[in-house]
């Protein structure tokens, strides 16, 4: 009986930890999105193409040295006629899509590590710990309440993530449901065509040595040569154009790694992982070392376990790293 009532009061104390943590995910951003802090220059011309251009021009370059998704700025304008022009309704998606966030961040967690080994308290503390570092990320809360896609890439990568691993059956309806998702995606998010590639890298990791891999070959053209002809089209409409502009490649100079080994290459590889972890937790010595940590033993956990849906997290930051150079 006093397992039983230990296990009620511990499931109890977990169930409002994580209400708490909800809560003041909700809370934060609501602070912050009412504090109505001032547009910065490149939120600024987002919204100079939003109140200025109509729909289908959307589909074209956009004027004012920007680069947002065609279907991203189309709600911006929507909620932008029924609510008027100003920072509130401009910045209203973005934090319904960080709501959404939380969401599927939650649900991913759960269908990656319902089958692992370690036992459900340990779970359920690094659940917590997981869900306190995305509501208290600063940049989470910043692209939560301010008009640019970047909380929207956030929400539409988990959400391909969470689809690739719940519909991984390779079946007609599965193939159709994840075409939708992702010709919705690419329209959304441009980091998404980076998850999408990953689709494929997990299909062949998860059936390649399948008897019926030739047999599923048939459906996997059905899902990805759509996908990129979409890509191929958003790529000359609207990317392609502006492909070597000096001003965009000397503002984006720092994130690129050099082809060669010298000293830069070295100082561009330390600033870039060190931006990465500085801005996961902070910048404290306490953080960083946590996060190193972590991610060290999430690292080895899944190359021990061999665990193919975690791994493909591990591979796409690998494979930002390598279009970096």
């Amino acid at each position: 009986m006093s397992r039983i009532q230990d296990f009620n009061k511990h499931s109890l104390i977990y169930r409002l930890i994580l209400l708490l943590v909800f809560l003041w995910t909700i809370t934060i951003r609501l602070i912050v999105y009412f504090q109505n802090r001032s547009v910065f220059i490149d939120e600024a011309n987002v919204f100079r193409n939003v109140v200025e251009l109509n729909y289908s021009d959307f589909l074209s370059p956009l004027p004012y040295a920007q680069y947002a998704p065609p279907l991203f700025l189309s709600i911006l304008k929507f909620f932008q006629e029924v609510g008027g022009t100003h920072e509130f309704s401009l910045r209203l998606f973005p934090l319904i899509c960080s709501f959404i966030s939380l969401y599927f961040l939650y649900q991913l967690y759960n269908l990656l590590f319902k089958n692992e080994s370690f036992s459900k308290q340990h779970k359920q503390v690094v659940l917590i710990w997981l869900l306190w570092v995305f509501s208290s990320n600063i940049l989470m809360i910043r692209y939560a309440t301010e008009g640019k896609q970047y909380g929207i890439d956030v929400m539409v990568t988990l959400i391909l993530f969470y689809s690739i691993f719940k519909l991984k059956e390779i079946t007609l309806i599965n193939i159709l449901k994840l075409l939708i998702i992702g010709s919705i995606a690419i329209w959304f998010s441009m980091p998404s065509v980076f998850v999408i590639f990953i689709w494929g890298i997990y299909y062949l990791l998860i059936y390649k040595k399948s008897l019926f891999f030739k047999e599923k070959i048939g459906l996997m053209i059905v899902l990805f040569m759509p996908l990129v002809i979409q890509f191929g089209f958003y790529y000359l409409r609207l990317l392609s154009q502006d492909i070597g502009d000096v001003n965009l490649e000397n503002y984006h100079k720092s994130y690129f790694i050099p082809n060669t080994f010298d000293a830069d290459f070295f100082s561009i590889i330390y600033n870039i992982f060190y931006e990465f972890w500085r801005k996961c937790n902070g910048s404290t010595l306490p953080a960083m070392t946590l996060t190193v940590l972590f991610f060290i033993i999430g690292l080895y956990r899944t190359i021990k376990a061999r665990n193919k849906e975690i791994s493909l997290f591990f591979i796409l930051f690998l494979l930002l790293i390598i279009t970096s150079f």
